[in-house]
């Protein structure tokens, strides 16, 4: 079995996808806690963005740190480019100043993965080329995780109400984001699952216990649960934070090596999520704008957004191939 394209790290990008796509149509549910969870969806991307990077690293110990940047920036922004022209939602300020410009189109742009991952590329690189990190990766990143929930306690406390850090995408996210990527670069340097584990039942009480438990801590975010359970409900909510990569690691431990689940269908849906998740992050947001999506009344408008958001990513993946290939002829 090829870790690089692992069955396990396929389905946990797949579900990434969808949480992802869900998590921004809060205008379109009757219900808008039925539009969770981003937070569970993001830190599921970055889990895989850290295991996909580290096996490139791993096939190519040779290559250059400029290299390594090319290869997520060509990537990257060609997508970023197509999709802020044809969609109406985020438009370049053509008549603003330089700096506007180079905001809309470069960085940080309008889309916060890209402002969230840049910075941790060449982090990620020159801590994997790091030889103690395949004997300290995982305590690297659970010391990530750590620092991102204290410093959101702390930015709780410091405002004196609940809400500020799932309100905020500051600097202790982008530590759990980055502790999410270094363990996913562990699993996929170490091996956590290069055979099935042979207990099956096992691996799924701890994925449903995980499942239940982080369940449990999102809704203790919630204005209405929290206040019935106390003033220390959103402190102990945050503990999601660290529950999410758990429950990653998890189900890439539940899943992976399993080739009984590998039914035609099953295959099919989570290949073409897999393959296009950058596509549905950089889509659907844009796509729910159209007119006539909004003029549904759910659950048609949401079924909508999924449908026509998977539909173009493969045509957003295609013509950002062929802006590549047009820059590499020139």
């Amino acid at each position: 079995m090829s870790r690089q394209n692992s069955f396990g790290i396929d389905v946990i990008k797949a579900a990434a996808a969808l949480l992802i796509i869900n998590s921004h149509l809060e205008a379109f549910y009757s219900r808008p806690y039925l539009s969770a969870d981003g937070l569970l969806g993001n830190t599921l991307f970055f889990f895989t963005t850290g295991f996909t990077l580290a096996g490139s690293l791993d096939r190519h110990p040779l290559e250059s740190l400029t290299t390594f940047l090319w290869k997520r920036l060509s990537r990257l922004y060609p997508s970023v480019w197509i999709v802020m022209f044809i969609l109406p939602v985020h438009t370049v300020p053509w008549g603003g100043a330089f700096t506007d410009i180079f905001h809309a189109l470069i960085y940080p742009t309008y889309y916060t993965f890209v402002a969230a991952i840049l910075p941790m590329y060449p982090v990620f690189f020159l801590l994997c080329r790091c030889e103690g990190m395949r004997r300290h990766g995982a305590s690297v990143g659970w010391l990530m995780l750590t620092v991102a929930t204290g410093m959101a306690v702390y930015a709780e406390w410091q405002e004196g109400h609940p809400g500020v850090a799932w309100g905020q995408r500051g600097i202790s996210l982008n530590f759990h984001f980055l502790g999410a990527m270094l363990l996913g670069g562990h699993v996929a340097r170490k091996g956590a699952s290069a055979m099935a584990s042979k207990h099956l039942g096992r691996e799924a009480v701890i994925f449903v216990g995980l499942a239940l438990l982080y369940l449990a801590l999102r809704l203790l975010a919630v204005p209405a649960f929290a206040i019935r359970v106390g003033g220390f409900a959103d402190y102990i909510a945050l503990g999601s934070l660290v529950c999410a990569v758990c429950l990653g690691m998890a189900a890439f431990r539940l899943v992976d090596g399993r080739d009984y689940l590998r039914t035609r269908p099953t295959m099919l849906v989570i290949a073409w999520l897999a393959a296009h998740t950058w596509e549905t992050y950089l889509l659907h947001y844009g796509v729910s704008y159209f007119a006539w999506i909004k003029a549904l009344n759910a659950p048609w408008s949401i079924m909508a957004v999924f449908a026509v958001t998977l539909m173009l990513a493969p045509i957003l993946k295609r013509l950002a191939s062929l802006c590549l290939l047009r820059n590499a002829a020139v």
